[in-house]
């Protein structure tokens, strides 16, 4: 569009140039006036297609600064994704440290709850034992008492 306009402009300024060059050559005052009126049409033609260029220069300066600001966003969001999956991946590690430890604690409980058992079993026969001597003790009083 702005090499349309420049070439619009360039042409209009070529018949501007053209038109001065027959007004000087022209003598008869009514065709001078007639070029001044027709050069001056041209020239507001050309400061308005100056303000449509200045005008598209303006919008294209505005595009540019949204797709900077948009690409700079972009980039933060991206940096700031980097970060939070790198936060995530040790939280992630943590976890699988914390779940093997915890798996080894269990076990280890489970081996000390089968000690346990073991035990309580050996109690258990420890105490029918001794139940089984203390009452052959009585019995033994008994019949040396009598």
């Amino acid at each position: 569009a702005r090499a349309k306009l420049n070439l619009t402009i360039e042409r209009l300024s070529m018949r501007c140039a053209d038109a001065e060059s027959r007004l000087s050559a022209m003598s008869a005052s009514r065709q001078v006036r007639d070029l001044q009126i027709q050069v001056g049409k041209l020239e507001k033609q050309i400061h308005g297609l100056h303000s449509q260029v200045a005008d598209r220069d303006r919008e294209i300066e505005a595009g540019e600064a949204k797709l900077r600001e948009v690409k700079a966003t972009l980039q933060k969001a991206i940096r700031d994704g980097s970060q939070a999956t790198g936060l995530l991946d040790e939280e992630v590690k943590r976890g699988e440290g914390l779940t093997s430890r915890l798996e080894q604690k269990c076990m280890r409980l489970e081996e000390t709850t089968q000690v346990l058992l073991a035990l309580s079993k050996e109690y258990t026969r420890s105490t029918t034992e001794l139940e089984v001597s203390l009452l052959s003790c009585a019995t033994l009083e008994k019949e040396v008492g009598r």
